[in-house]
């Protein structure tokens, strides 16, 4: 069974979560001032860390992370970043 999740991205630059492995991103958006990625899930899969990067527009991309998606809140472009650990 797969399901669909909400992982909240810290306010930090670089945050971590927790989900089960085979994550598929889906969308990167603000919910309540916050930060989230919701992806697909298979919730029996065993848990893995996931690093998340937030760029702002004109800062250095993470090297050799996957692009998921840009968020605007207000007058800043985040440009979200995963990669597995």
């Amino acid at each position: 069974m797969r399901a669909i999740e909400g992982y909240e991205i810290g306010p930090a630059d670089t945050s971590t979560i927790l989900a089960p492995s085979g994550l598929n991103p889906l969308h990167i958006g603000e919910q309540n001032g916050r930060l989230f990625l919701w992806a697909e899930v298979a919730p029996e899969a065993p848990v893995t860390s996931y690093v998340l990067h937030v760029v702002g527009t004109g800062k250095a991309a993470p090297e050799g992370a996957m692009h998921l998606g840009s968020v605007v809140t207000g007058r800043f472009v985040w440009h979200i970043y995963m990669e597995k650990r």
